[in-house]
């Protein structure tokens, strides 16, 4: 028996946004996923009859996909590797994202902390009418809702 009658928000409830080196970038991404990095305990102590279990949080992976109208995402990759090659701090990034769920409220949650792209990120173009495409992962320290 279903638990409400509302229909679940979709891809055109939500919009991403990131900021990079404190100015927005508009990217088209056309999927994302936000995975929570830790490790579990779970610990055994003399006379329990249960292990004592834990959770401790390292880090927020947002991996995003997607596809350019102009070089944008290249260009902040470029700038991302030169800076990271320079004796500097790294660039600052942020990753923020409003979900509209069906009924008329809003929720919005943000991605801070010491955000890097994560190596790996692949930018392809396929034949002569295909459409570029970009994978890349972002990771974080935090994730929190936002008002």
């Amino acid at each position: 028996m279903p638990t409400s009658n509302k229909p679940s928000w979709t891809g055109k409830n939500c919009k991403l946004q990131l900021l990079f080196d404190s100015a927005p970038k508009t990217i088209d991404v056309k999927t994302w996923e936000i995975t929570q990095i830790g490790k579990d305990h779970s610990e055994g102590y003399n006379g329990e009859d249960r292990n004592r279990n834990q959770r401790e949080v390292e880090a927020y992976e947002l991996h995003i996909t997607g596809s350019q109208t102009d070089t944008t995402v290249l260009d902040m990759l470029v700038q991302d590797a030169d800076h990271d090659d320079a004796p500097v701090l790294q660039l600052n990034k942020l990753h923020g994202m409003q979900i509209y769920p069906r009924g008329g409220k809003k929720a919005a949650y943000m991605l801070t902390g010491m955000g890097t792209i994560k190596a790996g990120w692949k930018i392809s173009q396929g034949g002569m009418s295909a459409i570029n495409a970009f994978d890349m992962t972002f990771i974080y320290q935090y994730f929190k809702k936002t008002q």
